[in-house]
């Protein structure tokens, strides 16, 4: 590719076949040095995103764990707990806790209906309250909170009840609920 053709005795047509052929081929030289220096920056992308990768891997793996402790120990304590955004629906992650004093799985339901499962009238006030209380600023929050029920009975147990406004990894407000066996 590199090298020109040449003629000794040149005829006119020969003369420029030969002359676009050397063009031809001097582009396309050039074309394999570009494809060649872009196939060296594509082996050392690719070799960085390896790299990368691998410290996903490891970093997901740190994750991983970290979140089985953490689901231990929730899930070894003796209280309930959960958490709940503004539409007011338990989110998945609960501790066990809450399905043994529930008697069920309570991802996805509202607080209100799972404490009060047939008094309608205590699941609007609930819900009605708790959504005051994502929508107020911190003094009616207060006041609001000491109006959700601290104690209640589900199930032949005793049930006290605490209530944190916190805030999630978005830096939104939710509601982290602390339930409490106090039966006995």
């Amino acid at each position: 590719i590199h090298t020109e053709i040449k003629f000794k005795k040149p005829i006119s047509e020969v003369e420029d076949l030969a002359e676009s052929t050397n063009i031809i081929m001097s582009r396309m030289y050039k074309y394999v040095s570009i494809l060649a220096n872009q196939n060296t920056e594509l082996e050392a992308q690719n070799a960085t995103l390896n790299e990368t990768s691998t410290t996903l891997e490891d970093i997901n793996q740190a994750l991983d764990s970290k979140n089985l402790k953490l689901k231990n120990i929730l899930d070894n304590v003796e209280q309930g707990f959960l958490t709940f955004k503004k539409d007011l629906l338990i989110q998945e992650e609960y501790s066990l806790q809450c399905e043994k004093v529930f008697n069920r799985a309570i991802s996805e339901k509202k607080l209100s209906s799972i404490l009060y499962l047939h008094d309608q009238n205590m699941i609007k006030f609930m819900d009605e309250l708790l959504v005051k209380i994502f929508y107020s600023d911190k003094m009616q929050r207060k006041l609001y909170l000491t109006l959700l029920p601290e104690e209640i009975s589900i199930n032949d147990r005793v049930l006290n009840i605490c209530y944190k406004v916190v805030k999630d990894s978005k830096n939104e407000d939710i509601i982290m609920t602390i339930i409490t066996d106090i039966t006995e």
